[in-house]
């Protein structure tokens, strides 16, 4: 089973059970205080393992956004990487019309 496919059924069973997000703003606030959570690790220099685990629930936080809106995850992220895969594209072109081979000016 895919890991998208493993958290919506984990949302859902947690929504059956009474265990679920009443709107779209708590969730983002989720979002905003696991973004928090993120940079105050790696301020702090803490262990790598550390680091992961709140990167970790930061994505499940906004995964958990796409289930509650009843979005497929996977596309969702797929979309982004196409987004992020064109506007690199387009940097790329143009740092090359202007003589550049990278964005340090080499």
């Amino acid at each position: 089973m895919d890991i998208f496919k493993i958290l919506e059924k984990l949302e859902n069973d947690a929504s059956a059970f009474g265990f679920a997000w009443p709107d779209s703003g708590m969730i983002l606030n989720q979002i905003s205080s696991e973004v928090l959570e993120v940079k105050s690790a790696i301020e702090l220099e803490e262990s790598k393992d550390r680091i992961q685990s709140e990167i970790g629930d930061l994505l499940h936080a906004t995964l958990s956004l796409c289930v509650f809106l009843k979005m497929n995850q996977e596309e969702t992220l797929k979309k982004s990487v196409e987004k992020f895969e064109k506007r690199f594209s387009k940097v790329q072109e143009l740092a090359k019309e202007n003589g550049y081979t990278t964005l340090q000016g080499q």
